[in-house]
C-alpha cells in the first residue's frame, strides 16, 4: 500500500513538471494565429477607414488589402511550419519527460529503502498485528543507533548512561554494569551518584541478587558523593542487611525514610523497618515530619492505648484526618502504615481538596483510626481516637490518643 501510493505521488509531480512540455506546442501555435488575424482585421479597418477620409485612393487602398492578405497567408502558414515542428519535437519532448519520471522514481526509491521511512512503515505494519513485537523493535532500532553513535563518540559519558539505562530496562545487566563503568570512568573527577548506584544495581542483579564486593562498594561510593541520595540509601541497606549487618542497615534506611517518598515506596519501607529494627536489637524511632512553611499547622503525637493490642508489625493501615466539627470533608489527611506510636505535622500541603485546608477553619477535629480495611469508613473493630482542636492549641504540640474500638 505505501509503496503504491509513492508510485502514484511520484508520477503526479512529474506530469506536473513536464507540464510545459505536452501544452506548449499547442497553446503557443493557437495563440499566435489567433493574433495574425486580428491584426489583419484590424489592419483592413484601419485602411477602410483612410479610403472614407479620402486620404487614400481607391486602387492604393486594394493594393493595401491584398498585402494584409498575403502577410496573413504567410503568418498563418508560419504558424502551421511551427506545429508541424513542435510535432516533430514532441517525441523527443516525451523521451524527456521519460526520464524524468525515471529519474525521480529512483531518487524518491533508493531514499525510501535507504533512509528510516521503510522502517517506520515496516513497525507501522507490525503494530497492526503485533505492537508487543513492534515496541521491540522500535527498541533494538534506537538501542542499535546509541551503539553506533558511540563507537564514534567514546567519550560521551552522558551517552554511556543512557546506554546503561537501556540495557538495564531489557534486562541486559552485564552490558548495563560495562555501560555505566565507561560512563563513571570518564567522570571520575566529577562522580554521579546515579550512574555509581546504577552500575551497583546492575552488577547486584548480574550476580543474581549478591549484592557483596563490588556492588556494596559503588552504594558506598554513591553515598560518598551524596549522603542523601535516595537509590543508594535503599541498596546500602540491602547490602549492609544481607551482610547481617542490621544496624548499618537500619540507619541507612531511616535516613531514607525522612525523605520525601512515593507512597508505594514509603509503605514498603514502612514495613520493613520494624523487622529489621529487631534484628538490629534496637527500638524504631518515631518519625517527624516537617512542617511546610506559611498557612496553619498542627503538631501531633499519635499514640495508642496498649490494651488494645494493635498490631505494630505495619499490616495495619494509620488514618490521620482532620476535618470541621460539624463533619465535611477531610482538610488535611495522611496514610501510612501503622507501626506504632508516631509524631506528625500535618499543614495546607496535606489538603485534599483545593481551598478546603487547615487555614480555611478556626476549629478543627482530629481523628486517628488504625483499621486492617484501609477504606475511608469506619469498620467494625477499627481503633480510634478524636481530638477536638482551636486555633490556639495550634501553637503547641498535641497528642492524640487511640484508645477506642470500633464496634
Amino acid at each position: 500500500m505505501t509503496i503504491a501510493l509513492m508510485v502514484v505521488l511520484a508520477l503526479a509531480a512529474v506530469v506536473w513538471m513536464t507540464r510545459p512540455l505536452w501544452r506548449a506546442h499547442l497553446s503557443n501555435a493557437g495563440a499566435r494565429q489567433s493574433y495574425n488575424v486580428a491584426a489583419y482585421r484590424q489592419r483592413v479597418a484601419d485602411i477602410d477607414a483612410d479610403l472614407a477620409l479620402n486620404t487614400l485612393e481607391d486602387e492604393a487602398a486594394q493594393q493595401l488589402r491584398e498585402e494584409a492578405a498575403a502577410r496573413l497567408l504567410s503568418d498563418t502558414t508560419t504558424v502551421d511550419a511551427a506545429s508541424s515542428d513542435a510535432e516533430s519535437v514532441q517525441p523527443r519532448a516525451w523521451i524527456l519527460a521519460l526520464v524524468l519520471v525515471t529519474f525521480v522514481a529512483g531518487v524518491a526509491g533508493v531514499g525510501y529503502f535507504r533512509s528510516d521511512s521503510r522502517q517506520i512503515s515496516g513497525w507501522i505494519d507490525l503494530a497492526r498485528k503485533d505492537p508487543e513485537a513492534a515496541n521491540g523493535l522500535v527498541v533494538s532500532s534506537m538501542l542499535q543507533r546509541l551503539e553506533n553513535r558511540l563507537k564514534s563518540e567514546p567519550d560521551d559519558a552522558e551517552g554511556w548512561a543512557m546506554l546503561g539505562r537501556s540495557y538495564f530496562t531489557l534486562g541486559r545487566h552485564a552490558e548495563a554494569a560495562q555501560a555505566y563503568a565507561k560512563a563513571n570512568a570518564l567522570t571520575a573527577g566529577s562522580p554521579d551518584p546515579d550512574w555509581l548506584a546504577s552500575e551497583g544495581e546492575a552488577r547486584a542483579f548480574q550476580q543474581q541478587g549478591d549484592m557483596s564486593g563490588a556492588p556494596a562498594a559503588l552504594f558506598a561510593a554513591a553515598l560518598k558523593v551524596d549522603p542523601g541520595y535516595p537509590k543508594a540509601l535503599w541498596y546500602a541497606g540491602l547490602a549492609a542487611a544481607h551482610a547481617e549487618q542490621y544496624g548499618a542497615a537500619l540507619d541507612a534506611w531511616l535516613k531514607l525514610r525522612d525523605q520525601d517518598l512515593p507512597d508505594d515506596f514509603r509503605q514498603i519501607l514502612e514495613q520493613r523497618l520494624p523487622e529489621l529494627a529487631k534484628l538490629a536489637a534496637r527500638e524504631l524511632p518515631q518519625r517527624t515530619a516537617q512542617a511546610a512553611p506559611g498557612g496553619t499547622s498542627l503538631h501531633l503525637s499519635v499514640d495508642i492505648d496498649p490494651a488494645l493490642n494493635a498490631p505494630t508489625d505495619g499490616s495495619a493501615t494509620l488514618l490521620l484526618f482532620v476535618r470541621r466539627p460539624q463533619g465535611g470533608p477531610p482538610l488535611a489527611a495522611v496514610r501510612q502504615p501503622f507501626t506504632g506510636p508516631i509524631e506528625v505535622v500535618l499543614d495546607d500541603s496535606n489538603a485534599m481538596i483545593q481551598g478546603n485546608n487547615l487555614s480555611s477553619a478556626d476549629q478543627w477535629q482530629v481523628v486517628a483510626r488504625v483499621t486492617r480495611g484501609g477504606g475511608v469508613q469506619a469498620q467494625s473493630g477499627d481503633l480510634e481516637g478524636h481530638l477536638a482542636l482551636s486555633r490556639d492549641d495550634a501553637a503547641t504540640p498535641q497528642r492524640v490518643l487511640i484508645d477506642q474500638r470500633v464496634p
